[in-house]
């Protein structure tokens, strides 16, 4: 599997290869400023009454041709559209105000997929980054959605692959506080 060619880049264990027993090293960043409104600052997360579904969760239903992708995926795996009109139809429920992210692949070969939530047309999603290799990523599809029950189709719009590795619910929400302190001698 392609992986990204940069530093700090995370990729999955090499076939036949032993874990990397890793090394202390260090980095040093100076003259960063980061600047802007607050609320483009501030740092959200996918907090509480989040949901994932992975690409072979009972929700998701696929029709037309699929293949299975192992990678470094949610659950280790994707489906791949062979052929355009292949679907997936994922339902979900979420008790929260929330933002829809989609779990895929980006690359040069990659194709797109026009994309409904409840019925509604909601856009074309193109997974075609050049010139890099592939990248397992993840991209928002709706920024906001109610709470509620909802429906996400993704059509395969092209003759090229298209890969679904699954849906992320996010109700945003300020990163955790660190953990408390620890006291070994108690």
């Amino acid at each position: 599997m392609p992986h990204r060619k940069s530093p700090g880049a995370l990729a999955p264990r090499l076939a036949g290869a032993s874990d990397y027993p890793g090394e202390p090293w260090k980095a040093e960043f100076t003259n960063w400023q980061v600047t802007g409104p607050e609320q483009t600052l501030r740092l959200r997360v996918a907090g509480p009454g989040s949901v994932r579904v992975e690409a072979a969760a009972a929700d998701c239903s696929y029709s037309g041709a699929w293949s299975p992708l192992a990678g470094f995926f949610p659950g280790g795996f994707a489906q791949v559209a062979q052929e355009p009109g292949a679907a997936v139809s994922v339902r979900y429920s979420c008790l929260h105000p929330h933002s829809l992210w989609l779990w895929t692949r980006l690359g040069a070969h990659e194709g797109s997929a026009s994309v409904e939530i409840d019925g509604q047309p909601a856009g074309i999603f193109s997974a075609h980054l050049a010139p890099e290799t592939a990248v397992n990523t993840r991209r928002r599809l709706a920024a906001q959605l109610p709470p509620g029950s909802h429906t996400v189709r993704l059509v395969s719009g092209s003759g090229r692959p298209f890969c679904f590795a699954g849906i992320e619910v996010a109700v945003e929400s300020d990163p955790p506080g660190p953990p408390p302190a620890q006291n070994w001698m108690t």
